[in-house]
Order: C-alpha cells, then sequence, then structure tokens
C-alpha cells in the first residue's frame, strides 16, 4: 500500500464544495499556497452547471463547504494530481471527521466513483 503525503493546511478561500485554496506548512517554516481538488466526492457544479437547479445546488455546497472549512487548518493526504492539474487530497476536518464523508451525508455528492478524477498518483 502507498504511503500518502500528510500536510496541514489552512484553508484561504472555498471555489466550490469539491475545491479549495489553501496555504500548506511544508515544515521548516515553509509555506505554499495553491488549489485542491477534493478526492473522493464530486459537487454540483456553479460555474459552468448543467442546470438552474445544479447551480443552485452547488452554491448550497459551496456554502456548507465554507461553513466546514475557511479558515480552519485542515490535513490534507495527497492522493496524486486531477486531470486540471490541481493536488488531489483527502481532508481530515478540525474534528477528524473525513471532509468527503460529511459532504455525502449532507446530500451534497453526485458522484458514481470515487476516483472519478485521479490522474496519477505521485
Amino acid at each position: 500500500m502507498k504511503t500518502l503525503s500528510i500536510f496541514k493546511a489552512k484553508v484561504i478561500e472555498v471555489i466550490d464544495g469539491d475545491t479549495f485554496r489553501g496555504e500548506v506548512n511544508l515544515g521548516f517554516d515553509i509555506r505554499i499556497t495553491r488549489s485542491f481538488r477534493v478526492y473522493g466526492i464530486d459537487t454540483p457544479e456553479i460555474f459552468r452547471p448543467k442546470s438552474d437547479m445544479e447551480r443552485v445546488k452547488g452554491v448550497l455546497a459551496r456554502d456548507k463547504a465554507s461553513e466546514l472549512l475557511l479558515d480552519k487548518e485542515v490535513e490534507i493526504r495527497l492522493h496524486g494530481t486531477e486531470k486540471y492539474g490541481r493536488s488531489l487530497v483527502e481532508v481530515i476536518l478540525p474534528d477528524n471527521k473525513p471532509y468527503a464523508e460529511v459532504m455525502r451525508e449532507e446530500g451534497f455528492d453526485k458522484s458514481k466513483s470515487k476516483r472519478r478524477y485521479l490522474v496519477a498518483n505521485r
């Protein structure tokens, strides 16, 4: 089994329910800021929705993501890179619950496969 790279990150911007920007602590006082795609979920679209209803659901998913993530320090576990070049990460909330699981329980996951966006394992 592959060992995952695990880091702490402060979420500084929520783009939508499954994408955010975070400042990652690499250790030794080294920090980087980048965009991340959440591994294990696919939330409704806001920017190119297939319908008005999908956009409404996307906004609700983004609002829930903001409530759970924004300005919080989370643990991220790197799973690779997705098709748009973002790092694909599993997110563990400050209360140790997996973010994707919480969003699924809230009804925001529309995906049929957990690995839908995975391109390359790094």
